[in-house]
């Protein structure tokens, strides 16, 4: 059922068709496809110790819904849970000493919750991309890069928080969010790409907390040109700086700019 590395550390591959699986203690790393397609497995349960989910571990476990997670997992590899279209909530335990969520690990999955562990420092390009079910999203400060298309056509997300600590939002980070309406962003950020929102076409607020313009914001040739028209976006900035705002080029096309 289990095929195993010589010392045991490995699973290579499962040939099983049970719907739950409890994979053997002693397993540190899940090995590059070695659930991939299996149609049967509903629920797995991974052993402490385990450290690396490799690339496409889980790829396309089309009725896989339950996964218990270890505080030991280090690594979650590109595809690793791509196309678990009924995987609705992955609960990472807070224990996580450090955690890389490498680029597509969770493409079109289903999940539609998702608390980035407090030790993850990069959410890498495309990661989240095509995860219909996520309506909400908070991205915590620990997260300093939110990559390229990490969340693109996640069509049901309605409302964006980034928390203070985030540092950059890359290009088209959250590209065809064709639903969402309210985005929150941080003081700390140092790097927002012009096309970050771009085909947002629903945003309704973006509140900033920038007490001062952003000298990149004004390098830009045009702030957040390809998202949804702004003169139908209301602009949310802090206690005393909408004047400073209303004489900002890179802010006149917002339909109000209010202060909270």
């Amino acid at each position: 059922m289990f095929e195993l590395s010589n010392d045991g550390k490995t699973l290579i591959k499962y040939h099983g068709t049970d719907s739950d699986v409890v994979v053997p203690s002693g397993v540190e790393i899940i090995g590059s496809e070695a659930f991939k397609m299996n149609t049967s497995i509903r629920s797995v349960v991974l052993p402490d110790g385990l450290k690396r989910i490799e690339s496409c571990a889980f790829d396309s476990c089309l009725a896989l819904e339950s996964l218990s997670i270890p505080s030991s997992l280090e690594f979650v590899g590109v595809y690793s849970f791509r196309l678990t279209i009924h995987l609705r909530e992955i609960r990472l335990p807070d224990g996580l000493e450090t955690l890389t969520l490498a680029g597509a690990a969770f493409r079109e999955a289903g999940i539609v919750s998702f608390d980035i562990p407090k030790r993850v420092s990069i959410i890498h390009d495309d990661c989240f991309s095509g995860c219909h079910g996520l309506q909400s999203m908070t991205i915590p400060g620990n997260v300093e890069t939110i990559g390229c298309y990490s969340f693109n056509w996640c069509i049901n997300l309605k409302k964006l928080v980034v928390e203070e600590g985030v540092k950059r939002i890359d290009r088209r980070a959250f590209y065809d969010c064709t639903w969402l309406m309210d985005v929150f962003l941080p003081a700390s950020l140092e790097c927002l790409h012009v096309c970050a929102f771009e085909h947002c076409g629903s945003l309704k607020s973006i509140h900033v907390k920038w007490t001062s313009i952003p000298e990149y914001i004004n390098r830009l040739d045009n702030f957040l040109e390809e998202c949804a028209p702004l003169e139908r976006v209301t602009l949310y900035v802090p206690s005393g700086t909408k004047g400073i705002y209303e004489q900002c080029s890179q802010f006149s096309r917002f339909k109000d700019i209010i202060e909270e």
